[in-house]
């Protein structure tokens, strides 16, 4: 736990620390050809498949598996900086491609739980619906919400995570 806090605090001092640099090549699908490994066409909004494009995907999600596997815990606080850092996404898009990451991942956790005979009790389920009633009030309100404001929050609430667990791991 000592060593996955750590690494929280890490991902959100460089997210911070970017933030206080101002704007870059880094922010919102703006930077120039080139200047990051992974660059979304203009004119369809998709990636440009680029031999560099690829191993740096690729590469992203060998070590997020890797960093999940061995801490036990999901790999959204290493994509956001990453894709934020390698690609020109604008964090609406990052943060859209992490929670599909996640919910993968978490969707074959569930096959694999119900395949081993667990059930979902009454405490479960709850949580299961107000996290969906969660998402659809955060999607109607993410258009409304500055990308800065996005990276501050997700890197001031990995801080927070970070910091307790520290405090737990220290008792």
């Amino acid at each position: 736990m000592m060593l996955f806090s750590l690494l929280m605090i890490m991902v959100a001092w460089r997210m911070l620390r970017r933030e206080r640099h101002g704007e870059g090549p880094s922010d919102h699908g703006h930077a120039n050809w080139g200047q990051k490994n992974c660059m979304l066409d203009q004119q369809t909004g998709r990636f440009s498949w680029t031999a560099k494009c690829t191993a740096t995907l690729a590469a992203l999600g060998a070590v997020t598996g890797v960093v999940s596997g061995l801490l036990g815990v999901g790999g959204g606080f290493l994509i956001v900086p990453a894709f934020k850092q390698l690609t020109d996404v604008q964090m609406r898009g990052i943060v859209a491609t992490s929670l599909m990451v996640i919910s993968l991942i978490s969707a074959i956790g569930v096959i694999g739980a119900f395949h081993a005979g667990v059930r979902i009790e009454g405490l479960g389920v709850s949580f299961i619906i107000a996290s969906i009633v969660g998402m659809i009030i955060g999607r109607r309100f993410c258009a409304r919400v500055p990308a800065r404001a996005l990276q501050v929050g997700f890197a001031s609430l990995c801080l927070v995570i970070a910091a307790c667990m520290l405090l737990r791991a220290s008792v």
